[in-house]
């Protein structure tokens, strides 16, 4: 025998001997219920490695401790602990592999113990759904299921659960978005995605409104209906400030992202391309022009004209209305207002060589704060004709100079 003397003494206590108790030790080891073989695929039986949440029996028939007879859960850290031994490592081994290493160390204190080891009930596995859904948390993942089959498991989402966007969390650490929101063209198609073992799945809440910021005549919040467009949008939130809002510099955003749209085309020019349909949750933002060209004289409309980039005269001219036909297209006068309001810069322009012969280099490009004055073909252009409207609109400050030929 292996057996030291302490040992000896130690198991001289438990067993008066070790064949005369075999029948007594099976009657009062704890019952183990094993899943019949019949219903366990073969290789569980064979290559299957036990995992933590699975639950073993182990018996040693021969041995009368009943502490040796247990039904263990295979914890978190996939350790196990039993009598007599230290912890033993039963995550990842076989149920045979687990039975030999049990009966090595075993064998330090019975002889040729009768270990035996079975997987009883192998753990469940779990995908997650939370938000919006009734019964957020984990469920039982039975292949196949998919992701409207996990929702349902859940109890569906909530009124306010958004199943447009589905996010899908895959165990790798890889998203995706998924709609879900039409389950009758969905359920059961590749778009209604199969789910693997510790997915997570999330709901986001609903957002039920779209809104518009900046210069429209009531800005602010409003509910969304289905389909809804731009022009719908603006309509409800009274229109555009029309002297004011940056139809060119509009954006919006839309499904997460930031856009440009341009309102100009849409309204002014009838593009119905920029009528895009919102979704709820979009933006549209509106900003104020900052810039503005100033044309007085003989023009139809004198006053201020917004400011787009790469504006040149005579988008300037056709701004506030055209030149009216007294006005001396060869002798327009662009003037320039330095940061100060202290300098003007004067600068006559021949435009009437752009309408004769084409010209475009006279044409010129203009730039934020600019102005132009269309003088008459039959009065004398003055200085005082300017000057006073310049600062009228606090372009220019009292004493400032003039700078060029007029």
């Amino acid at each position: 025998m292996k057996l030291s003397f302490v040992k000896t003494a130690y198991i001289a206590g438990l067993v008066a001997t070790l064949t005369g108790v075999a029948v007594q030790a099976r009657a009062t080891q704890p019952t183990v219920i094993e899943t019949p073989v019949s219903n366990r695929p073969s290789a569980i039986v064979t290559e299957y490695k036990i995992a933590p949440g699975d639950v073993i029996g182990i018996s040693v028939p021969n041995f009368t401790d009943p502490n040796l007879n247990s039904q263990v859960t295979i914890p978190p850290d996939g350790r196990i602990t039993l009598a007599l031994i230290n912890d033993v490592m039963a995550a990842g081994k076989t149920t045979s592999q687990l039975q030999q290493e049990l009966t090595k160390k075993w064998n330090e204190y019975v002889v040729d113990p009768a270990v035996s080891v079975v997987l009883i009930q192998k753990h469940i596995d779990h995908v997650t759904v939370s938000g919006y859904v009734v019964h957020p948390g984990e469920i039982d993942f039975r292949p196949p299921l998919r992701l409207s089959q996990a929702i349902g498991a859940a109890g569906g989402g909530l009124p306010n659960g958004d199943l447009h966007k589905v996010f899908l969390t895959r165990s790798s650490g890889d998203r995706e978005v998924v709609d879900l929101s039409r389950p009758d063209l969905t359920t059961g198609t590749d778009a209604d995605v199969l789910l693997d073992v510790n997915d997570s799945v999330y709901i986001p809440e609903k957002r039920t409104v779209v809104s518009v910021v900046g210069e429209v005549k009531e800005p602010g919040s409003f509910d969304y209906k289905d389909n809804m467009t731009v022009l719908e949008l603006l309509t409800v939130a009274g229109g555009v400030l029309p002297d004011i809002a940056d139809l060119h510099g509009s954006s919006i955003t839309h499904d997460g992202r930031v856009q440009p749209l341009d309102l100009y085309a849409l309204i002014k020019n009838g593009d119905m391309s920029a009528n895009i349909k919102l979704i709820a949750g979009d933006v549209l933002t509106i900003p104020e022009y900052r810039s503005r060209i100033y044309v007085y004289g003989e023009v139809r409309q004198p006053g201020f004209y917004l400011y787009h980039p790469n504006d040149r005269m005579l988008d300037a001219l056709n701004g506030v209305g055209g030149p009216l036909p007294t006005a001396d297209l060869d002798k327009v006068n662009l003037i320039h207002i330095a940061a100060d309001k202290k300098t003007a810069v004067f600068e006559k322009i021949d435009l009437g060589k752009y309408l004769k012969v084409g010209d475009v280099s006279v044409n010129r490009e203009v730039q934020p704060g600019d102005s132009l004055y269309v003088p008459s073909k039959s009065q004398k252009f003055s200085l005082r004709d300017l000057w006073i409207p310049l600062q009228g609109m606090n372009l220019l400050s009292a004493g400032a100079r003039v700078v060029g030929g007029l």
